[in-house]
């Protein structure tokens, strides 16, 4: 899916809590200021792709009277997930 260069650009911003910085005759950046463009191509350096291999995944649920508990598990081949509801 692809974001808007608008959204894309909010990724460049300075770190939350760092002062302002305003260009002359601009606004603030997050203050609808002017951003850099953002190749949509090239990541940012502050990026890492993370590959997630979840063997197990715990799943509570808290809203509604009960609140539910399932516990998922991978099987050893890695092929099939077995599920268990289990008390919250």
């Amino acid at each position: 899916a692809q974001i808007s260069d608008a959204a894309r650009s909010g990724f460049a911003w300075a770190p939350p809590g760092e002062p302002l910085v305003e260009s002359e005759g601009e606004g603030a950046a997050g203050e609808g200021g002017e951003q850099e463009a953002v190749d949509p191509e090239e990541p940012l350096g502050s990026f890492a792709l993370l590959l997630l291999e979840p063997h197990s995944v715990d799943h509570l649920i808290l809203k509604g009277t009960p609140q539910r508990r399932t516990m998922h598990t991978l099987d050893a081949e890695g092929s099939r997930w077995a599920s268990q509801r289990v008390n919250p």
